[in-house]
């Protein structure tokens, strides 16, 4: 190996200076045989010793050397062995012995040699936690409809208020005709589906077609059904009529669905059928001319009283057909004169525009006078 071949040639020139160390006195008396003995002895023991120190430290930086040379780390220890051996050259350099030169030599690194890099750590990066994106609520978008449309009718007195369903179809309401300004009444339901409260939504009122009126509802709170009454005075002459209600027709407010904003209702009307409603036959004192005398009241769903006629007959008399002038006389009345307790009977006949006929009789006496 190289350095065994350097530790053996400074070996041998050690030697031959030893061999030729001439040593002399302080007063340059020739040295005796004996002396040079003895002084040859100690320096042999010296060279003896030094050379075991020097064996034993070769071999251990040998080993120490193969050892780091097979793990990869030779240079850092050779590095620090250096080290080691400045500091004891440091301390050994007062006793001016040659092992110092000798382990100085050994000691220096070869130029050839270059330091094996260290692995470098890896370092595994902590996990990172992505946070779930928070959803975004989806905003309900407003939402008004039209739940329920009813269609009925109404009129000025209690008889006039009949209405017929037609076939069993609640989509279909079967009226007569009706006399003036009193028909039809539409009530419509307005739902708000939305979250927001909805006010001033328009809804209108078409008849087969045709419109008819325009309204704005009241405030309507989310969630809430708003019931609407509606009079319109709709035809209520013979005929069949579709009455469609359209909130939100010109689709000003956004709605998620448009297709619960109609509603329709079909009505027919029918030719009179109800007959003039007699409303009773009563009998007055007329003290002055001493006679007992008969009136009447009536009503009619469709004919003025001017269109209607009336017809009497008293006891076994054949009905006849009566008149007045009704620009004057607000109704009709007949009276009899005769003794007191007379009993007679008294029948009355009314026939509407629509040959509808009303019949009722009245038993009475003649009064005392």
């Amino acid at each position: 190996m190289e350095i065994t071949d350097e530790i053996n040639v400074v070996s041998e020139s050690k030697k031959s200076e030893l061999n030729t160390v001439n040593y002399e006195s302080s007063d340059s008396t020739q040295i005796t045989s004996s002396e040079f003995s003895v002084s040859n002895k100690k320096n042999l023991l010296i060279k003896v010793g030094l050379l075991a120190i020097f064996l034993i430290l070769s071999t251990g930086l040998i080993i120490l050397y193969v050892k780091n040379k097979k793990s990869g780390g030779i240079d850092k220890k050779i590095q620090s062995n250096n080290a080691s051996v400045q500091d004891s050259k440091k301390t050994a350099s007062h006793s001016g012995s040659f092992a110092d030169l000798i382990l100085e030599d050994v000691y220096q690194p070869s130029s050839t040699s270059s330091p094996t890099p260290s692995p470098k750590s890896t370092t595994t990066p902590a996990a990172t936690t992505i946070p779930k994106p928070t959803p975004t609520p989806t905003p309900i978008p407003d939402d008004i409809e039209l739940t329920n449309l009813y269609i009925s009718n109404q009129y000025n007195s209690p008889n006039d208020s009949t209405s017929y369903n037609s076939n069993g179809d609640p989509d279909i309401q079967t009226f007569e005709e009706r006399r003036g300004p009193s028909g039809i009444i539409a009530s419509q339901s307005f739902k708000n589906n939305g979250p927001n409260p909805l006010n001033n939504i328009k809804y209108q009122l078409w008849i087969n077609g045709e419109f008819i009126s325009e309204t704005m509802t009241e405030t309507i709170n989310p969630f809430e059904v708003n019931n609407v009454n509606g009079f319109y005075s709709l035809p209520s002459s013979p005929g069949t009529y579709i009455v469609e209600v359209k909130v939100n027709p010109d689709h000003t407010v956004p709605e998620n669905n448009y297709n619960n904003n109609n509603m329709s209702k079909k009505y027919i009307v029918i030719n009179d059928i109800t007959p003039p409603n007699i409303m009773g036959i009563n009998t007055t004192r007329d003290n002055v001319n001493k006679q007992t005398c008969l009136s009447f009241g009536f009503n009619d769903n469709i004919s003025e009283p001017t269109e209607m006629k009336y017809y009497e007959k008293l006891d076994a008399e054949n009905y006849h057909e009566i008149s007045w002038d009704h620009s004057v006389e607000t109704g009709y009345r007949r009276c009899l004169s005769g003794p007191a307790g007379e009993a007679h009977s008294y029948h009355l006949k009314i026939t509407d525009k629509r040959d509808n006929t009303a019949e009722k009789t009245l038993n009475f006496e003649l009064y005392a006078f």
